[in-house]
């Protein structure tokens, strides 16, 4: 089956510190065409899901960009989220229990035997960047991979958000089957996939600081590629040429995938007045990122990557482990500025 994995798993991050996401809401809203999709499947613990309107109608996802977006409330429902509206600050606000003071919105009851669309069709709407989400008390940022804001999409009233971005904030793991035309939504890993941070363990390290963000997320786990992958390994390379780990697996696996990107630091200046950041780094600047079997030597995956490289992702990297248990995590600048190099999503495969 070919299938597309979107790690949004739980929770890894090795990190010193990261600079504040620069993430501003501009009042303006874009109109926007998209599509409405009644094929593209949903599937939950197994199941494929309807999604339906307040009013107990079927509704269904649409697409943009690429991206799929879910109706919120939808979403919520079939999760068991609450999902309520501040209506005073024009916020969604879901949480994990009921919260006092807002209204809750109505839990669809359906309509069994309302007529489901079968073709897809192009519809209106509207990106609304003034509307704000929040889960469990904490306001969130909806980013997507390349690390740029995604905001909520207005159709006939009803709020849609970005599938990927979401699924990260509500702690899910997100795959797609391309082969059924189907998004799958699990709880925890599916069979077969493993957690890095359940399988791994630091056995050594040099500039790494781990951090389990299902039980504790700092306030500084931020910068741009956080709030889209509940898993990431950062390596910050900082005053010196070279940053490494050592990482022992609990068994051995087939395979390790994940993302991959870097960012640069060292070479920013910060202007008070407008609040942005500008880079002045070298063009001969070279990042060299390595893993290697820790017990022989052995390179398993090797990238080097110049300045137009920076924040980019590397998408969908997979690599055969050959049996090794133990994974050397090696990170180079050929300076001696603040780099971090992110390894985003990371999970094993039997």
């Amino acid at each position: 089956m070919n299938k597309r994995i979107l790690s949004l798993a739980i929770s890894l991050v090795l990190i010193l510190a990261l600079l504040p996401l620069n993430i501003t809401s501009a009042v303006a809203s874009d109109d926007v065409i998209a599509i409405l999709s009644p094929t593209l499947k949903i599937m939950y613990n197994g199941e494929e899901q309807i999604l339906y309107n307040v009013d107990g109608t079927p509704i269904y996802p649409i697409l943009y960009n690429g991206r799929t977006y879910l109706p919120v409330r939808a979403l919520c429902n079939m999760l068991g989220f609450y999902i309520e509206w501040d209506q005073a600050n024009n916020r969604a606000v879901i949480s994990e229990k009921p919260i006092d003071g807002l209204e809750a919105v109505p839990i669809a009851l359906p309509q069994f035997g309302y007529p489901r669309e079968t073709q897809s069709r192009s519809v209106n709407g509207i990106i609304n960047h003034s509307i704000e989400i929040y889960f469990n008390s904490t306001k969130q940022h909806l980013i997507n991979l390349d690390g740029t804001p995604m905001y909520p999409i207005t159709i006939d009233g009803r709020t849609y958000l970005p599938l990927r971005a979401v699924a990260g904030i509500l702690q899910l793991y997100v795959e797609w089957d391309q082969e059924n035309n189907a998004a799958v939504i699990y709880p925890d890993y599916p069979p077969g996939i493993s957690s890095f941070v359940a399988a791994g363990a630091i056995d050594a390290y040099s500039g790494c600081w781990l951090f389990t963000t299902r039980k504790y997320q700092p306030a500084s786990t931020k910068g741009p590629f956080a709030p889209v992958y509940r898993e990431i390994l950062q390596i910050w390379q900082i005053d010196d040429f070279s940053k490494e780990a050592v990482i022992q697996l609990d068994k051995s696996y087939k395979e390790l995938r994940f993302d991959f990107a870097i960012q640069e630091w060292g070479f920013q200046t910060f202007n008070s007045g407008t609040g942005e950041r500008s880079r002045n780094i070298p063009q001969n600047t070279k990042y060299v990122f390595r893993i290697s079997n820790a017990d022989t030597g052995s390179v398993l995956y090797e990238v080097q990557k110049g300045v137009a490289d920076l924040d980019k992702l590397f998408a969908e990297i997979s690599i055969d482990l050959k049996g090794a248990t133990r994974l050397h995590f090696f990170c180079q600048s050929a300076t001696n500025a603040d780099s971090m190099f992110h390894i985003l999503g990371a999970h094993l495969v039997d």
